[in-house]
């Protein structure tokens, strides 16, 4: 079962098309503060009870437009309480232009399971004159890509604190007839091994060729993921199982190798120094 719950009341934007700007003008609340968060404890007094009177809610559905718009003691509280005294996957709403990669990892291993979101128009003129929103393509383009790359559904490389459960519609290979299937994490964690393995013995392999200095020197610093598949759920677990050394993540992970190659192209001696045959 599905439990529906909202975080917040009003709404921190002015979207013409919207019931909260009709009513900003129906109680002359324009320039007044029209956004009120609700509190952690708040919130999960009512996950607490909705749990003991629906013994089988499986999830919860956040209905704000604009879920998680708080500040960062608000986050970091529910980030912490939330996976150990409630422990149910949840799915949110967010707008392209909250996207802030470092939460939403965060919300992943807190349990996040599926983001929506809204599209007004392609057009970031039409979206700006006509809708009082100017989210512009290039935040819509980056909200879907970073979101695909965490793969925010089910898929991970090391066992999730909440086991997870995705329902997968399609047509039945056999017998030709649509069919839904209720799949879990350990599962699809079960069809990843290969790909995870092939990972792990690429980086056996590097290891056992790299110089003496360099490898002292990973052992002492450990190894630093990059790229959108190093977002997999997990995935930093799994190699410093597989590995024994300490893992880590860049800074930036989905830009961490374009902004490195674009630095080393521009110091090529440099590059030609560092090499590996």
């Amino acid at each position: 079962a599905e439990y529906r719950i909202y975080f917040s009341r009003g709404c921190p934007y002015n979207c013409s098309y919207c019931y909260v700007s009709i009513l900003r003008d129906v109680y002359n609340e324009k320039g007044k503060k029209f956004y009120r968060a609700r509190s952690v404890e708040h919130i999960l007094g009512e996950l607490r009870m909705a749990q003991k009177m629906f013994p089988k809610m499986a999830r919860v559905k956040i209905d704000d437009d604009t879920s998680f718009a708080f500040g960062d003691d608000w986050m970091d509280e529910f980030l912490e309480i939330y996976p150990r005294e409630i422990g149910v996957p949840f799915e949110c709403l967010l707008i392209p232009p909250m996207l802030r990669p470092d939460m939403m990892k965060k919300l992943v291993d807190a349990g996040l399971v599926r983001v929506q979101t809204g599209i007004e128009s392609a057009s970031s003129e039409e979206s700006k004159e006509q809708h009082n929103r100017s989210p512009g393509n290039r935040a819509i383009m980056n909200f879907a890509e970073y979101n695909k790359e965490l793969k925010l559904n089910i898929g991970s490389a090391a066992p999730r604190i909440q086991p997870l459960q995705l329902e997968i519609k399609g047509r039945d290979q056999v017998g030709g007839n649509p069919k839904v299937l209720l799949v879990n994490d350990e599962e699809i964690r079960f069809c990843l091994k290969e790909v995870y393995d092939n990972i792990v013995h690429a980086i056996r392999v590097a290891l056992e060729q790299t110089p003496p200095e360099l490898a002292a020197d990973i052992i002492e610093k450990g190894i630093v993921l990059a790229g959108g598949g190093s977002l997999l759920h997990g995935m930093d677990v799994l190699l410093r199982e597989r590995t024994g050394l300490p893992v880590f993540y860049a800074e930036d992970p989905l830009d961490a190798v374009v902004k490195g190659t674009g630095a080393m192209l521009d110091q090529m001696e440099l590059l030609a120094s560092i090499a590996l045959d």
